[in-house]
């Protein structure tokens, strides 16, 4: 229950600062707005549904998130991220892809998923340090371990080319202070950090933000779940 009031949380943010105003990248100027003194009458209307009553398809993990891919099938991982288990767009379970370890098909600790193509998918593990790929039906893509950092983020969402943009918090000297980074998911290199425009961020705030994509394919969109605000940024070059 608590995810679900974050994801609705997000929403209203967004849907109630994106119309008023327009922020540019990189710049510092934050836009205030009055908290709506009506209150918001939100209705939950049911999708679809996943999970068993046993067996594999069975969710036992908790702070369960979940990602679509374009033909409907749903990637769900949840703590403490040792495996992701996959649904058919009619909810059905598919497989169970990885378990507790550190082998060559085990999981540790996911904690993003990145859809990068329909059907292929990227895992950051911060228990492992790395970065995996795989297909829907389990078979390894890719491993790369980042240098010299490790995917601690929780928000990561995929701009094509193998690239993705991820919030993360970032204790390397070049990095530390901006919580955007452009992601080389084969490689693991952060090509640009960006986010900050004097390189001074409050982390102590960052689980409570969310990302999704901003009108060009380099863009986001970033606000805080508990702040009338909205900053559009985008990364200026490729890896």
């Amino acid at each position: 229950m608590r995810a679900m009031h974050t994801v609705l949380a997000s929403i209203a943010v967004i849907g109630f600062t994106a119309r008023s105003t327009f922020l540019a990248a990189q710049e510092t100027t934050r836009l205030l707005v009055e908290p709506c003194k009506q209150r918001c009458e939100l209705t939950l209307i049911s999708d679809s549904e996943y999970g068993d009553d046993s067996g594999p398809g069975e969710l036992l993990a908790s702070g369960i998130r979940g990602w679509l891919d374009e033909s409907g099938r749903m990637y769900i991982v949840g703590a403490p991220g040792t495996s992701v288990q996959v649904f058919g767009s009619d909810g059905a379970f598919l497989r169970k892809i990885g378990s507790g370890g550190s082998g060559s098909e085990e999981l540790s600790d996911v904690s993003a998923l990145v859809i990068t193509e329909d059907g292929v998918f990227s895992v950051l593990d911060r228990g492992l340090g790395m970065i995996l790929s795989f297909d829907w039906t389990g078979a390894t893509l890719g491993r790369a371990r980042p240098p010299p950092w490790f995917p601690l983020g929780l928000k990561a969402i995929s701009v094509g080319d193998g690239l993705a943009i991820q919030h993360a918090d970032i204790r390397t000297p070049d990095r530390v202070g901006y919580p955007l980074h452009l992601l080389n998911l084969e490689s693991g290199e952060v090509g640009e950090s960006f986010g900050s425009v004097t390189g001074e961020y409050d982390f102590r705030s960052g689980l409570n933000h969310v990302i999704t994509g901003g009108p060009s394919g380099q863009s986001l969109w970033m606000a805080e779940m508990y702040t009338y605000r909205i900053e559009l940024w985008e990364a200026n070059q490729l890896l």
